[in-house]
């Protein structure tokens, strides 16, 4: 944090240029869809943290400002794609790849006052995994002309993932990436017959992640100088969903 009122701003405004370029299409009488995107995103004057001596200390102490100190590039592409297999059946799939780095980042140099010294591989471009994908089937059986029953599969998975700025030697400044397959069934029925006022109901049971061995995954890293710390998420979990509208 900042150590008086004159080191702690104001900063300047940090500049996007940001290119895409994409098609959205439907095929075979709207029964495939296909929109692939790629994109160019280039940061200027990137506001990051940055921490420098305090002034009139001799280094005793330090602070820790928002500067504009990087530049930063983030390419991919995403690819979202839909087919009606059937009348009943449908696939959908997403796919996002990301390639995202420090161009530069610059901090104050402590052996040379007054100067900066470029520390980019030492620093990590957070919340940039390299692969996303997520696929799925979806059945619908028809019931009568007011419900139906959905059957649901999918798959997740998604690549490592850096969540803390610092590069950290022993690694704790990633999380591991991680698979997932959730399977749901859902019963939905929607007209006037319902009692009072409601107008849908919706009964559905789920499991998430339900391959997975393991009870929790680490979600979230939080750098606390002499140590980390972790923020855990479950895995495998089961459920049910009422919904009701009137």
């Amino acid at each position: 944090r900042a150590g008086s009122a004159s080191t702690a701003g104001p900063y300047d405004p940090e500049t996007v240029v940001s290119i895409e370029l994409g098609m959205r299409s439907d095929w075979f009488n709207n029964r495939l869809r296909l929109n692939p995107t790629l994109f160019w995103t280039k940061y200027d004057d990137k506001q990051e943290a940055v921490s420098q001596c305090v002034a009139d200390t001799n280094c005793a102490s330090f602070e820790t400002l928002v500067e504009n100190a990087a530049g930063a590039d983030i390419n991919g592409f995403e690819l979202e794609f839909q087919a009606l297999l059937s009348d009943q059946l449908t696939l959908r799939t997403n796919i996002g790849y990301i390639d995202g780095d420090f161009t530069s980042y610059e901090v104050p140099d402590l052996q040379n006052p007054g100067t900066t010294i470029d520390v980019k591989n030492q620093k990590n471009l957070i919340r940039t995994p390299t692969w996303t994908v997520a696929t799925g089937l979806d059945y619908t059986l028809l019931i009568d002309g007011n419900s139906d029953l959905v059957f649901s599969g999918s798959y997740y998975s998604i690549s490592d993932d850096r969540l803390q700025v610092n590069r950290d030697y022993y690694g704790r400044d990633q999380v591991d990436g991680y698979h997932s397959v959730d399977l749901s069934m859902s019963y939905n029925y929607e007209g006037s017959s319902l009692p009072g006022k409601f107008t849908r109901l919706s009964v559905g049971l789920w499991g998430k992640d339900i391959l997975a061995k393991d009870d929790g995954r680490i979600a979230n890293t939080l750098d606390a100088g002499l140590f980390y710390l972790n923020v855990t998420a479950p895995r495998k979990t089961f459920g049910i969903d009422l919904i009701v509208e009137f």
